[in-house]
């Protein structure tokens, strides 16, 4: 699998990576390290947000803009 770059970007002092492949992968960057926060996929209904740190009820957003924002709140509320 290869996966390309779609946006980088800075949030509250941590960067964050966008992947893109046939759906969208959403990393935390550390210095010497990534981890994923979780994923996102094109439906009928939207953009679906899986957060894999904290898995819960199926979420979708209107624009992959607002999936990726609310994997960030996620992530920002998981304390690390």
């Amino acid at each position: 699998m290869v996966l390309a770059i779609a946006d980088e970007f800075v949030v509250d002092d941590k960067r964050f990576r966008l992947y893109a492949d046939d759906g969208w992968l959403l990393f935390r960057e550390h210095p010497d390290c990534a981890e994923c926060v979780g994923t996102i996929s094109k439906t009928a209904l939207g953009f679906l947000v899986t957060a894999w740190a904290r898995p819960g009820p199926l979420i979708f957003e209107e624009t992959l803009e607002e999936a990726v924002d609310r994997l960030v709140a996620i992530d920002g509320s998981h304390g690390r």
